[in-house]
């Protein structure tokens, strides 16, 4: 079989670029004919953002897969009639990633990381098995706990995931299937571990390296550290430098270009960024998890969140643990319910440790738990604060209005208003007209 490499170089006027904030699309249509006529063409055309009505459901009527450009149509047309065209679809954006000092910057402005861990699940399959709908609710639910960032915890996901991510605007850290609990010193030393390491992080980052929405790489989770991992990290550098790398067992280490940690209370988290700046670390620091959500959780969130929008930190947010509950059908007396830790009869088991996710899974609004609000409640980008201030011998209220959107005004992202009543049961209602600079 002989192979030849075919570069196409083309100039686009007037490009928008991608972002959570504004996940403009583009996608990307090259045909080949056929052997006695050897040509190709291209067209590339943008694909605007879901409309109010398609994001409004979490059901899967919109599909990111979806297309209406006429030559993508002729050409499937022309594949039916045996003509021997072949037709390539690549959904693309235009968006650069970039670490700074004590920030990471998409399209050369700080981001903030309101993430969540994310396992791929069903109640009905398991893990791994899911649907385009369950795909599909799970990108509304984020949008609506204004969730900007998901890190597939601890495997690359189906790919259908990442096409749902890049037209909804939810920036994914992708995470190579490396994990070893039982062998942390053994796995990142080993010279005999480190090919089959290689392939399952080279198989992810070529498998999904045109994905727009992919901000970060992750070298895998909880396997140590050490000279294979080193390797790794340059490996990852090598095939794809427009992305930072991630490891959270790196801690310190200067093989990746996030400082990562797991879990740190408040007060500890506040100490590792004093050190880091004493040691003129000036990496950005993230969790890439924090908030274990199980049980009666994320109580305590907003600490958190007001370190992190700390302008004297270099803490750029963080992924709770995690999305969705781990837990499968099965009737028990009769009735259908949710199990897990032994309840199917398996001796070893970690009891509830794998139901801490802030929404079941459930179709719909009944997968919201109480934290999954609290994590809307935090999260907002746009945040109040009422002060009563005298002014002139007359009390007025004072509205604070802190904007953490990039490109969005406040005008732009939300429609403000206020209620109030006469204590007669009369209620009014006006628009809120901002004074100051937003």
């Amino acid at each position: 079989v002989r192979e030849q490499r075919l570069d196409l170089r083309f100039a686009l006027d007037n490009v928008l670029l991608w972002s959570d904030e504004h996940p403009n699309v583009y996608r990307l249509f090259v045909r080949f004919g056929p052997r006695a006529s050897v040509y190709c063409q291209h067209d590339i055309e943008l694909c605007p953002a879901p409309s109010l009505s398609e994001l409004a459901s979490p059901h899967a009527t919109f599909s990111p897969r979806a297309t209406h450009c006429p030559c993508h149509s002729d050409a499937l047309e022309n594949i039916l009639q045996g003509s021997g065209v072949h037709t390539i679809v690549q959904t693309t954006a235009f968006r650069q990633i970039s670490v700074a000092p004590r920030a990471l910057l998409l399209n050369g402005r700080p981001i903030e990381i309101r993430g969540v861990n994310r396992h791929e699940f069903s109640a009905d399959g398991g893990i791994g098995v899911i649907g385009e709908q369950q795909c599909c609710q799970d990108a509304w639910h984020m949008l609506c706990a204004s969730v900007n960032a998901v890190r597939c915890s601890h495997y690359p996901n189906e790919s259908f995931w990442y096409e749902v991510c890049t037209r909804f605007g939810l920036l994914v850290c992708d995470e190579a299937n490396i994990e070893a609990h039982a062998h942390m010193e053994s796995m990142p030393t080993l010279k005999e571990y480190r090919c089959a390491m290689a392939d399952r992080l080279c198989n992810m980052m070529m498998a999904h390296k045109n994905m727009p929405c992919i901000f970060m790489w992750s070298l895998g989770n909880e396997a140590g550290s050490g000279p294979n991992m080193s390797a790794l990290a340059a490996i990852a550098h090598e095939l794809d430098s427009s992305r930072p790398i991630h490891y959270e067992q790196a801690q310190l280490a200067t093989y990746v270009d996030v400082v990562s940690f797991m879990y740190p209370t408040v007060a500890d988290l506040e100490q590792k960024a004093r050190q880091a700046l004493a040691c003129a670390d000036e990496r950005p620091i993230l969790l890439c998890e924090y908030a274990h959500a199980m049980g009666n959780s994320v109580g305590n969130l907003d600490e958190y969140w007001q370190l992190f929008r700390n302008p004297a930190n270099q803490i750029i947010g963080g992924f709770i643990w995690d999305w969705v509950d781990q837990a499968l059908w099965k009737n028990i007396d009769g009735v259908r319910t949710f199990a897990y830790g032994g309840d199917f009869g398996e001796p070893i088991h970690d009891r509830n440790f794998c139901i801490n996710g802030i929404t079941l899974p459930l179709p719909g609004s009944a997968a919201l738990k109480p934290a999954y609000w609290q994590v809307q409640a935090v999260h907002s980008p746009i945040t109040l604060e009422i002060e009563m201030q005298e002014v002139a011998g007359e009390r007025k209220i004072c509205l604070r209005v802190a904007n953490h959107f990039r490109t969005l005004s406040v005008e732009e992202a939300v429609e403000m208003h206020v209620e109030w009543s006469d204590g007669a049961g009369h209620c009014f209602r006006r628009p809120l007209a901002l004074t100051g600079p937003i």
